[in-house]
């Protein structure tokens, strides 16, 4: 019984709060009040606030260039962050990939790149730190503007037995970089690996392809011309040797007027080196360099060069290595002195592994990082911006650089990142569903309004004209309409054409309701008081009618603008909206048309989902603001 009693105190003190509320309340506190009794709304309306936060600052949150291509990465996957070190938890990190096409399966595969900081083996270390080389334990300083690279040897063996018992052997050595996560990395563990090639594509490979030419030429003249004459195949891996390259650079610099003193017109000469710019400006002091070594064999020039240069060895008297040289030097000019400079690359560490495998070895990472410095934007559309959301930390002439990404979402066929066009496409893809809105009921206002206020022959010629373009079904005037306009014209000019040609087909059905809403608002008395005491027509229709339909208008704004969002996508994904490089949500979309992205990269379907939410969002919120409007639910 006690219980009782207290529900139905708790039901009188919930009635006495609900009626003070709607005694003192205003009608906007009234309507967010019933809004926020719709679950399904308020969580829409956080997903469209979301999205069009996003948009709004698709520059601090897109983590590289949308435009920036890399064909690297073309269709490449979500980049994966990985957590672990050598077995141990870590800051998230990514490693660098590459597109490899294994040339027996003549399959296009990513695989994550080794590229090696450190190897141990017999005991001791062999690596590079900053600012110094490792070679057996022992640390050598180096120059801030050397370069070390790292490198393997690797000899590959293809072995072939045919059916008829004869036996081939093919070897051939390459020289890499790195080494690739779950393709060869096991090279550097055990120092040699099998690889079984009994399959047809194989098969096929050796006797066929270009880069086994050799190879296959001596199995035809052999007699082993068809695949099925080729009873098993193997190739065999070594890691023949692992070394550090050092390349460093050799300067020299000498006066303009030096170099070109008691040559024939030096002055001319002077200008003309001073004048140039670029390529052209070294080919102008290579030309005067051969004259002065070749043609007037100075001496004195040649002991400099050879000093300052390191050129010892060299045969500066010869034309023909002067020549060679001379294509390998770098030329600049500041001020009145010309700068030489000569590349030069030498192995700092040199291990014969010989099909041993290491003890242990460290190779790059790259760590995961937020607020990350990198390309320039723009902060709503007027501030540069350097600083974005997240992204990877790549320390400045890092060789892996171009191979380092971090595709949050994948990346489409030109290896631009997903993410980064999403968010930038959003801002199309969603705004001109907003634009195209507001002119759509400016025109529905002006045509309703004025064919329901003063009726007659007004109201008959403009409501057939409604009337005819709703009898047009809806996407196919929107493709008549744009298959009329120019189509090689810019995505700025396309994206103006699409917001004129939604709302020209969107205002039609919308002028017959408010004409309606205007012809029931227009009986009221304080619509005809408003006449007789003399109003302009122009005021009575803007202040005193057309206000009366601000609740409808407000609810029919949210349920349209998803049409608009997903006309814009069709036509853009059928090829008549927004044109590369510029994206839409549309447009990313018809990129997953084929087969194979389908089977093969889904993730490019991801721009599907976003308008499928937002669409989706919109139509929650408008029923949402639909039901808060009503009368009843405001008490």
């Amino acid at each position: 019984m006690a219980e009782k009693d207290k529900k139905v105190l708790q039901n009188a003190n919930n009635s006495e709060e609900i009626e003070f509320e709607e005694t003192y309340l205003t009608r906007g506190q009234l309507v967010w009040r019933a809004f926020k009794k719709h679950k399904l709304g308020m969580i829409s309306l956080v997903v469209l606030v979301i999205l069009y936060f996003m948009a709004i600052f698709a520059d601090f949150l897109a983590p590289y260039d949308p435009y920036e291509q890399s064909l690297a990465h073309s269709l490449i996957a979500p980049t994966k962050l990985h957590w672990k070190y050598k077995g141990e938890v870590t800051s998230p990190y990514v490693l660098p990939t590459v597109s490899f096409i294994d040339p027996f399966r003549s399959m296009r595969e990513f695989y994550e790149m080794l590229y090696p900081l450190k190897v141990v083996f017999e005991g001791k270390e062999y690596g590079i730190g900053n600012g110094y080389v490792i070679n057996a334990g022992k640390k050598i300083a180096i120059s801030p503007e050397d370069r070390l690279t790292p490198y393997f040897v690797v000899e590959d063996i293809i072995h072939v037995k045919t059916v008829d018992g004869q036996s081939f052997t093919f070897r051939r050595e390459s020289v890499t970089d790195y080494l690739l996560f779950g393709y060869n990395d096991e090279l550097l563990k055990k120092g040699r690996m099998k690889v079984d090639l009994n399959f047809p594509t194989a098969r096929e490979a050796i006797l066929n392809k270009i880069e086994f030419k050799e190879f296959g030429d001596t199995l035809k003249s052999a007699g082993i011309e068809k695949e099925n004459q080729i009873e098993s195949m193997w190739k065999e891996s070594v890691l023949k040797k692992f070394a550090i390259r050092l390349q460093s650079y050799s300067k020299f610099s000498m006066d303009i007027d030096e170099l070109v003193r008691g040559l024939p017109g030096s002055e001319g000469m002077k200008k003309l080196i001073l004048a140039s710019k670029g390529s052209a400006q070294a080919n102008n002091i290579m030309r005067v360099l051969l004259l002065r070594l070749v043609t007037k064999k100075d001496k004195k020039l040649m002991e400099e060069l050879s000093k300052g240069l390191h050129l010892e060895g060299y045969d500066l008297t010869n034309p023909q290595v002067v020549f060679k040289l001379m294509k390998r030097l770098g030329f600049r000019v500041e001020g009145n002195t010309i700068y030489i400079e000569r590349k030069v690359l030498k192995d700092v560490v040199s291990l014969d592994l010989n099909g041993k495998g290491v003890e242990d070895f460290d190779y790059r990472r790259y760590n995961f990082k937020f607020f990350v410095k990198s390309w320039e934007g723009k902060l709503l559309w007027i501030f540069p911006l350097r600083w974005h959301l997240f992204g990877v930390d790549i320390p400045k002439g890092d060789p892996a650089a171009p191979y380092v990404k971090y595709y949050l979402m994948g990346a489409d066929n030109f290896g631009r990142d997903q993410w980064s066009r999403i968010v930038f496409a959003s801002r199309i893809s969603l705004s001109i569903g907003l634009i195209g809105m507001f002119i759509t009921f400016a025109l529905a206002l002006v045509f309703g309004g004025i064919s329901g206020y003063y009726g007659g022959i007004v109201d008959e010629a403009m409501m057939r004209v409604a009337e005819i373009i709703m009898s047009i079904p809806g996407f196919y005037l929107l493709i008549l309409l744009r298959a009329l306009l120019p189509m090689d014209i810019p995505s700025t000019q396309i994206y103006m054409l699409l917001v004129f040609i939604l709302s020209f087909i969107g205002w039609a059905g919308t002028s017959r309701v408010i004409r309606g809403m205007v012809l029931s608002i227009r009986q009221r008395e304080f619509v005809e008081a408003a006449i007789v005491i003399g109003l302009p027509d122009f005021k009575v229709l803007w202040k005193h009618v057309l206000p009366n339909t601000t609740s409808f208008m407000i609810v029919a704004a949210t349920l349209r603008i998803p049409g608009y969002i997903l006309g814009e996508a069709g036509l853009s994904y059928l090829g008549l909206g927004i044109r590369e490089p510029d994206a839409s949500w549309g447009l990313m979309l018809a990129q997953a048309q084929d087969v194979y992205v389908l089977q093969h990269a889904a993730w490019l379907l991801i721009p599907g989902a976003f308008i499928f939410v937002t669409v989706l969002a919109f139509n929650f919120v408008g029923d949402a603001l639909r039901d808060a409007l009503d009368p009843r639910s405001l008490g």
